[in-house]
């Protein structure tokens, strides 16, 4: 029998885990986020830091990008626990070293980063946009070795204010385009996912990657209706990890619509819709799934195969 001790101890934990991963207003999660960086900071006696700008998970940038970086910046300079690379300085940086915004960075970048600005950290924040809610996760990366030390996630309320910053000030990266503005061949190859792309039915399915967020892993794609006016259904999921272990999905969305096994909506001809599924149980050593299925119809499905997992 669970003694009246035991039961409190699991519910107050079940509280504070519901509570760490609740969708918090922007100001308020970025403050959040700030704690978490300057704790995992004092963790490993790090002093100094730089805030990099921060990245839609396909590489692209917008206003909440901006905004993101500049406050998270604001925020760990108030917290007065770490030292912050000063605005300029960081300009300079950026001229300097060639980021690639894939959540990872060479021990030679990383050490170029320290000469320069004196960092013993960096700062590198992916944002993915899901259809109820926006997550952030920030990692934090060793300038002497370039391995990521720690990691921190907050989950961003979609309120109108999070909604209007992602849809202003909209750039696609382009990893050429500074070496183009000097005169010079953008030659280097792009370093953004490549979209993986099944065409099904008349559907175009396109996917860019999986993103662990909390327990889950969650694969979001666009889709695109090629034919009239007509429903689409994904009736069912499924991923296989590096170990031959299965994984039913446990929950799938398809614009507005959400649910736990399957999903439909009426789609216009030629108009991309934000679609997605979620995995839970996908070990947190996984690095990539060798394959993940949609079922949108009895013996038809579009499968990718070899898809990585950001985390």
């Amino acid at each position: 029998m669970i003694s009246r001790r035991v039961l409190l101890a699991v519910v107050i934990f079940a509280s504070l885990s519901q509570r760490a991963f609740a969708q918090k207003p922007l100001s308020e999660a970025l403050e959040d986020l700030a704690v978490k960086i300057s704790a995992s900071m004092g963790e490993e006696q790090k002093r100094r830091v730089a805030v990099l700008p921060a990245r839609m998970n396909g590489g692209s940038t917008n206003a909440l990008c901006t905004y993101v970086a500049e406050e998270l910046l604001s925020d760990l300079v108030n917290l007065k626990k770490v030292q912050v690379v000063e605005r300029g300085m960081l300009d300079q940086l950026l001229k300097e070293i060639d980021l690639d915004h894939s959540a990872a960075i060479d021990p030679a970048t990383a050490q170029k980063a320290k000469k320069i600005s004196g960092a013993e950290a960096l700062v590198l924040s992916v944002i993915t946009d899901f259809p109820s809610y926006v997550a952030m996760n920030s990692r934090m990366i060793d300038t002497e070795t370039g391995s990521i030390f720690a990691a921190a996630q907050v989950k961003l309320l979609r309120d109108e204010n999070v909604k209007q910053l992602l849809a202003s000030g909209r750039q696609v990266a382009d990893p050429g385009a500074s070496a183009a503005s000097n005169g010079e061949a953008g030659n280097s190859p792009e370093s953004k996912p490549a979209p993986m792309v099944k065409v099904v039915e008349n559907f175009r399915f396109e996917l860019t990657g999986c993103w662990a967020s909390g327990a889950e892993v969650e694969c979001p794609f666009i889709v695109t209706n090629l034919g009239a006016d007509r429903f689409l259904s994904v009736i069912g999921s499924r991923s296989f990890d590096e170990a031959g272990d299965e994984f039913q999905g446990s929950s799938c969305w398809l614009g507005s619509s959400q649910s736990e096994y399957s999903v439909s909506k009426s789609l216009l001809t030629n108009i991309a819709v934000k679609a997605g599924v979620a995995f839970k149980g996908i070990p947190a050593s996984t690095s990539s799934l060798t394959a993940l299925e949609l079922i949108i119809s009895p013996g038809n499905s579009a499968t990718f195969r070899n898809v990585p997992i950001q985390r």
